[in-house]
């Protein structure tokens, strides 16, 4: 019989969303291990854009600083043109200073390679022995208790099982361990192949340097793309007769430069697909990232969303494994994560889509309402109704279940966002009428067992983001999403009232009562 080893959680694959879990799960003190069948980090060209939401999540694991130092300088520029040697037809601004007044954060470009490199080598240094690469998971069986599985090494051909309590498939959008729970998959799974090719070239007397984020090269429905600062690129080609075989004559003819020195890296194909799987979980299992919703690249959505997934999941997980929330809190992940990922793989899908057709770009969609501008509907917040994300400017709001807004506290070299306040518990934020709040927040912490923090805001543009007035406060969520709002709190409330309110929140919220 062999070894049995025991934790809290086992998650299924180290790309962006198993790994970005496994250090928020960490970083609360849940006990994890995270394998990978792979030893290596693919070298496929794929995704590069990390939106501002994800780098707050980035920053929350401790990873922002190393993914800074491995990004690449671009300009913030969507460009179409027939060809490299062209005028340019269209351009739209992609990111810049001035879309970071909503965030601390500014979005990365980074190869996955880079991405995926940087979040191994945190969870190394935090959690030694918690990512095990070369190791496949052969087979899963659920107990009323939790889950055991069996683990295959694939560099000894030894196996060995490891109970947990739950599992997080985030083994890509051709998920094993989704197809063996039976949990199809909704939407096109054929919107195009297309060839992509990875090549070296020095292409900065046509595109400048540093370079656009991306080129659509209208001419023949191309689509080049910068991945490295060693003047490394990707042309992705719409498959269809007549196509050279050479790769070098397929970069030359998509960019328009027949005499262009070129070094080819990988030549392979991918389709697109935008597809929302039926169901987030099915029992102490729950799917992450590419596994839960597949999105074409349009956008830039795919590793962002998966992000936000792990977000959402781990602070839940943590509470029900610490015992301050009812399992049934868990049950609210696939609630508020699938309605999120319908609305974001209709807007890449709609992307994807004018991207394609004969001009090359559609109407303009401000990826920030995309990746912040939804609003939860669940038994996880208290209040409220969900809105969904459309095109207009994104405007940031502490309404019940929307990501709570950033605004900066302090001053000089000591001044921090908001955002830094989330992460390790409920934060409890009041304006100046409300110095109630902070002792009631702690007597409550205290009888409820529940990791909960409380600041009063005195900056006027913060109590303004918060919509704070009076004696009003807002209750919000470890993963950064208001969980409620006291308004009604008018004049001075009583500490036993305040007591009373925070108690009934926050008792809802982790479902240990209704």
């Amino acid at each position: 019989m062999f070894e049995i080893e025991t934790l809290d959680v086992l998650v299924v694959g180290a790309g962006p969303a198993g790994l970005t879990l496994s250090l928020l799960l960490t970083g609360l003190g849940v006990g994890v291990v995270c394998v990978e069948r792979r030893d290596e980090i693919s070298n496929l060209p794929r995704a590069r854009g990390v939106h501002a939401r994800a780098v707050e999540i980035l920053r929350a694991c401790g990873a922002e600083e190393a993914m800074r130092a491995r990004e690449l300088l671009i300009e913030p520029r969507l460009e179409q043109r027939p060809d490299l040697v062209s005028p340019v037809l269209h351009a739209a601004v992609s990111g810049g200073p001035e879309l970071t007044e909503v965030s601390p954060c500014e979005g990365i470009a980074i190869s996955q390679d880079l991405f995926e490199a940087v979040l191994r080598d945190r969870l190394k240094e935090v959690a030694p022995g918690a990512l095990r690469t070369g190791v496949e998971l052969m087979s899963i069986t659920e107990a009323a208790d939790g889950v055991h599985a069996v683990l295959l090494d694939r560099h000894t051909g030894e196996s060995r099982g490891l109970d947990c309590r739950y599992v997080a498939a985030a083994d890509g959008w051709r998920s094993r361990l989704r197809t063996q729970l039976g949990i199809e998959l909704d939407g096109p799974d054929q919107l195009g192949t297309a060839r992509a090719v990875t090549f070296r070239a020095d292409l900065r007397r046509w595109v400048g340097d540093p370079p656009p984020a991306l080129v659509t090269l209208t001419g023949g429905g191309s689509v080049l793309i910068p991945t490295h600062a060693d003047h490394r690129w990707v042309v992705s080609v719409p498959l269809r007769p007549g196509l050279p075989d050479d790769p070098v004559e397929l970069i030359r003819g998509a960019l328009g430069l027949p005499d262009l020195t070129v070094e080819v890296l990988t030549d392979s194909s991918w389709t697109a697909g935008a597809q929302t799987a039926r169901s987030f979980s099915e029992g102490r299992v729950f799917l992450v990232g590419d596994a839960a919703h597949r999105v074409p690249p349009a956008g830039a959505t795919g590793v962002s969303s998966a992000l936000a997934d792990a977000h959402n999941l781990a602070w839940k997980i943590a509470a029900v494994c610490a015992g301050w929330a009812s399992p049934r809190l868990l049950a609210t992940y696939a609630v508020e994560r699938r309605a999120v990922a319908l609305t974001t793989t209709q807007v890449a899908f709609d992307l994807w889509q004018a991207m394609m057709s004969p001009d090359g770009y559609g109407p303009s969609v401000d990826m920030r309402t995309v990746d912040m501008g939804y609003r939860y509907d669940s038994a996880a917040v208290f209040g409220g109704a969900a809105v969904e994300p459309s095109a207009d400017p994104y405007v940031p709001t502490a309404a019940p279940g929307a990501r709570a807004p950033h605004a900066w506290l302090g001053e000089g070299a000591a001044r921090y966002s908001t955002i830094d306040l989330f992460g390790r518990g409920f934060v409890l934020l009041a304006g100046s009428e409300g110095r109630v709040w902070p002792g009631a927040a702690v007597e409550v912490a205290a009888a409820m067992g529940v990791p909960l923090g409380a600041t009063v805001l005195t900056d006027p543009s913060a109590t303004a983001a918060y919509a704070i007035t009076g004696a009003a406060a807002v209750l919000v969520r470890p993963d950064g999403h208001v969980a409620g709002r006291l308004d009604d709190a008018v004049g001075v409330l009583s500490p036993a009232a305040a007591r009373t309110r925070l108690i009934e929140m926050i008792g809802a919220v982790t479902a240990r009562t209704g």
